[in-house]
Order: C-alpha cells, then structure tokens, then sequence
C-alpha cells in the first residue's frame, strides 16, 4: 500500500481520557498536516485542495480498554489553531469499546471533498474514560488491508 506521509495524521498516537466527564473528550491527532496555501484562482482567491477518491484510514494500534465508543473524525480548517471546534468535517467513523488491535475503518472520501489549509484527525470520546489506546490515521491511494 502506498502512504504519502505527510498525510500521516496519527502514527501510534496515545488516546486516553482518564475521567469520565459529563460531555464528550476531543483528542486532536499528534500531526496537523499543513497542505499549503500556494494555490490561487484566477481572482486571487486561495484554492482548497480536492481531496476526492483518496481513502481515509483509521485502525487501532493498542487495545482501546475502558468504556464508549470512540468517534474518529477527519477534520479540516483555515487556521491550525483550535481543531476541535469550528473544523470542516470530511469523513467520521466509529469504533465500539470492544475494538482491538488492527480493527480499521476505510472510508474513500466522495467527491468535493475540500480540505482547508489544515487537515487533522480528532478523536471523541463521548463521557467515558478509555485509557491505554493508540491509533493510526493516514490518507492513501487505496484501503487498508490487514
């Protein structure tokens, strides 16, 4: 499998909410990849990058111990600051608490999917502590197989 990997989002990336809150955790992955802002419309205007037919993958790395279900969100903004609010998002998959190590969600992005400047994975975890969990999120050219 082809990864490019400057789209490499999470690479074993620790995950771990050690209190149970009254609303959902958002982890934002460890790296914010930055597409650019070279490209421009004939008008000046800065062009979003088509991320189009491309496959999103998402698989955990370490067993996710602990409670809930984590939600996985590709996530794009102007700015790479706050990541967790106020982001485009791309594409959302989720995993139940039973998930282990090398379950993987695929997603292939559809059509118009425009990414922003920035691009991260965010990882949610709605009022329940997980602990001792590692994730792997990437962009490639084809679904992972395992």
């Amino acid at each position: 499998m082809f990864i490019e990997e400057r789209y490499e989002m999470s690479d074993a990336d620790s995950v771990v909410c050690t209190f149970a809150s009254s609303t959902a955790v958002t982890i934002v992955s460890e790296d914010i990849i930055n597409v650019g802002t070279g490209d421009k419309d004939a008008w000046g205007t800065a062009k979003e990058k088509d991320l189009s037919g491309l496959v999103w993958n998402v698989s955990v790395n370490t067993i996710m111990a602990g409670s809930g279900t984590m939600t996985v969100t590709l996530a794009s903004k102007a700015a790479d600051t706050s990541m967790s609010s106020g982001s485009t998002v791309l594409a959302t998959v989720n995993f139940p608490k039973e998930s282990v190590p090398g379950t993987t969600r695929s997603v292939i992005l559809p059509a118009g999917s425009l990414v922003k400047q920035y691009m991260a994975t965010l990882y949610t975890n709605a009022a329940a502590t997980i602990t001792g969990s590692k994730w792997d999120s990437f962009l490639s050219a084809d679904v992972e197989v395992i």
